[in-house]
């Protein structure tokens, strides 16, 4: 899901092209390079359901608002305003023509802790315009029974995992500076891995705020 929608200025060669057009009130085939998406400036990824049904996250369909109050009541883009382009991660950059949106739907108990920043119920849902085509999606990892198997008995049987999918950080610094420790780099494609997740305790420990709210109501887990 690109924010390129949002580019604020273009570039030399971008203005040139603008004057040069022919129908600008029409749709481009491509965008200018200067707000073409970019996975470096994407907002949200998500899993294709359907060929038009994207399962996403609350935070990444709606802004929150209320900053006076415990908490802040999320508040759903308009696909008029917010047009992001949204396009599978198997697609290279410079291939993206991008679906738009027809419609952002939240969970009904979508909710932000205002002091931490917590989110309630982070689930969000986006209707497609028109379907993704079918050669480009890029489908969950395929495991043998055998390797499930030792993933299994191996990891899972000691301790809980999550196959994390998305366009985030990926590699450790050897000297980090700052935290998180992490190059802010992020990969040209769609990639995944195993993460470990964190008990009950631990999680508690990391992000409970006992006077702030009651973390039995809850509704994440830790990586």
């Amino acid at each position: 899901m690109s924010n390129a929608h949002e580019c604020e200025g273009f570039n030399i060669s971008d203005v040139k092209k603008l004057v040069e057009t022919k129908g600008k009130n029409k749709i481009l085939d491509k965008p200018f390079a200067s707000c073409a998406p970019d996975t470096q400036w994407n907002k949200c990824a998500g899993s294709l359901l359907t060929p038009i049904a994207v399962q996403s996250a609350c935070h990444c369909v709606a802004r929150f608002e209320g900053a006076n109050r415990k908490f802040r009541k999320p508040v759903l883009y308009k696909v008029w305003e917010d047009m992001f382009n949204i396009y599978p991660g198997v697609l290279p950059i410079d291939k993206v023509k991008g679906v738009k949106a027809k419609n952002y739907i939240r969970h009904p108990k979508c909710i932000q802790h205002n002091s931490t920043r917590r989110l309630f119920h982070d689930y969000g849902l986006i209707v497609l315009r028109s379907p993704v085509e079918g050669g480009l999606i890029r489908y969950a990892p395929v495991y043998t029974i055998r390797t499930l198997l030792d993933l299994w008995t191996g990891v899972m049987a000691k301790k809980s995992v999550c196959l994390n999918v998305g366009l985030g950080r990926f590699r450790l610094l050897e000297k980090p500076t700052s935290y998180p420790p992490t190059d802010p780099t992020n990969p040209t494609s769609l990639l995944h891995g195993w993460v470990q997740t964190m008990n009950y305790l631990e999680c508690y420990d990391q992000t409970s705020r006992p006077k702030e709210f009651n973390y039995s109501d809850a509704t994440w887990f830790c990586l």
